[in-house]
């Protein structure tokens, strides 16, 4: 929501047998990405546990951040606001789902796992008209946009054909029967901004590594649009100009994973 993070608590609980090469790995990654968001490490405890009792490692962090951008809120969406995703939605869902369940794809599906703060900072630092900001991570695209239209009470209207999502992706989906739009993302923005600052956003955020494909996906409120018959709700136009409601994700989609 335009904070920048700060500091971070590291929990690890540890299944007896969990390899050293492994955890390893694991923190060295944790390094990493401390250093790419400018975040320390401040406290952190470590507990191991018998075989069985917490499927190889859990992780628990917790978080300190600082609002550095006043007013961004679900609350300042307002009619012809523009909703821009900053890249391929799914991604994280499907590499997760098909490891789990071990389904086998010609092409490798790989989980599009980042930090934000740099990218979402780029935006802000230039000025431009956010109103809400939020990451799409469990329930998805669909989530974000539904809990949007529900606490603003405004329709969003959604264009199918512009929603960035990879050939990998979408095979998955339709081989498993889910909406990709439903799926987890853990590298994924979801933007909200006045109308005329899109081109913009958009050209700030193709500049940087995770927002190279984001895209104009829709627009806020009934602004030139005959059908007024729902309030709150998320409205999908699909690919052959056919709207439908985009409803919440139902259901377990996955075992919780975060």
């Amino acid at each position: 929501m335009g904070a920048k993070p700060l500091f971070l608590s590291l929990g690890l609980i540890i299944e007896e047998g969990f390899l050293m090469e492994d955890l390893k790995k694991i923190i060295n990654s944790v390094v990493q990405e401390a250093k790419k968001s400018g975040v320390k490490i401040v406290t952190g405890d470590t507990k191991v546990v018998p075989v069985g009792k917490a499927d190889g490692i859990f992780i628990n962090t917790s978080g300190i951040g600082e609002v550095l951008y006043e007013n961004i809120s679900v609350y300042n969406i307002t009619d012809g606001d523009v909703i821009i995703v900053s890249g391929d939605v799914g991604d994280h869902g499907s590499a997760v789902m098909s490891q789990r369940d071990g389904i086998d794809m010609d092409v490798a599906i790989e989980s599009d796992c980042a930090s934000l703060w740099d990218m979402i900072e780029l935006v802000l630092k230039q000025g431009c008209r956010v109103s809400a900001i939020r990451d799409a991570t469990r329930g998805g695209l669909a989530a974000v946009l539904n809990e949007w239209a529900s606490a603003a009470g405004i329709n969003i209207h959604i264009e199918e054909n512009e929603i960035p999502i990879k050939d990998s992706v979408k095979g998955f989906c339709e081989f498993l029967g889910f909406e990709p739009y439903q799926l987890a993302c853990e590298g994924r923005v979801i933007f909200a901004v006045k109308s005329g600052y899109e081109n913009r956003v958009i050209e700030i955020l193709r500049s940087h590594p995770s927002g190279k494909n984001a895209k104009v996906i829709g627009i806020a409120g009934d602004k030139n649009r005959s059908d007024g018959r729902f309030k709150g709700k998320v409205i999908l136009r699909g690919i052959y100009g056919v709207d439908r409601l985009l409803d919440y994700p139902s259901g377990e989609l996955l075992p919780r994973i975060c």
